[in-house]
């Protein structure tokens, strides 16, 4: 029972993690995308008159082509020309600085928290277990992983069935799930939000995140038992 209830709550831990990544991606790439895109062009459609709500004729100008003389043509016919900007796509060093940077930094998170959570548990069941008031489980970082690492396979199961036809939202399930290796799953998958473009290596790979959130609670919750502190081996010298 005390088993559930921690897994439970590490798994809220995780939720929580997926929701903080959300929102650093999306400042990422917000911040990469207001620094990096420009106006290109714009989305033109003519109409008769103002009242006309179907267009006469519709058409993409790029500013690199130089003058519209469509759009010129239509006004000298008294004709309302209705413009809408574009910019241009978010590619090249901007985009690949942004992804590497936002799953770093997402990663790094999802690492703390659940190490921290793991950790102040691992150390009160040591104490604990030298007080006699409990038994010893050293596998006990595995077991309650299995709930944020099955809620992950869980998704992985989802995208495997939209593969196979049989359950449409699996992408966009599995995506979120996996929020904190976002910038991986762009890596694997590519931009395509098309879930028969992606390749069976691919979804072999996307089971990593379910693997590296199992060996994260693990491994955490086992340095914390045994009074393991990276930090201190890193920052204090003998």
């Amino acid at each position: 029972m005390q088993n559930l209830k921690f897994g439970l709550a590490l798994l809220g831990k995780y939720i929580i993690c997926l929701v903080m990544s959300f929102f650093v991606t999306f400042s990422f790439i917000a911040v990469f995308s207001i620094a990096s895109l420009e106006m290109v062009g714009y989305d033109a459609a003519i109409f008769e008159n103002e009242e006309a709500e179907t267009p006469i004729e519709e058409y993409k100008h790029y500013y690199s082509d130089g003058d519209d003389t469509k759009k010129a043509e239509a006004e000298a016919k008294n004709q309302v020309v209705v413009t809408r900007e574009f910019a241009n796509e978010f590619s090249g060093t901007p985009y690949i600085a942004c992804h590497i940077i936002a799953q770093t930094v997402s990663l790094i998170l999802f690492v703390a928290t659940l190490s921290s959570f793991l950790t102040k548990k691992g150390r009160a069941d040591l104490n604990a277990v030298n007080c006699g008031r409990a038994n010893e489980d050293m596998l006990k970082g595995l077991k309650v992983g299995l709930f944020p690492a099955g809620l992950s396979f869980a998704s992985w199961v989802c995208l495997v069935l939209a593969k196979l036809g049989y359950f449409k939202i699996g992408l966009p399930i599995y995506s979120f799930t996996n929020y904190h290796f976002f910038g991986y799953q762009k890596l694997i998958f590519g931009n395509t939000a098309v879930i028969e473009n992606i390749s069976a290596g691919a979804l072999f790979l996307a089971l990593l995140p379910t693997v590296i959130t199992l060996a994260v609670c693990t491994i955490a919750y086992l340095l914390a038992y045994k009074d393991i502190s990276l930090y201190e081996k890193a920052v204090y010298k003998k």
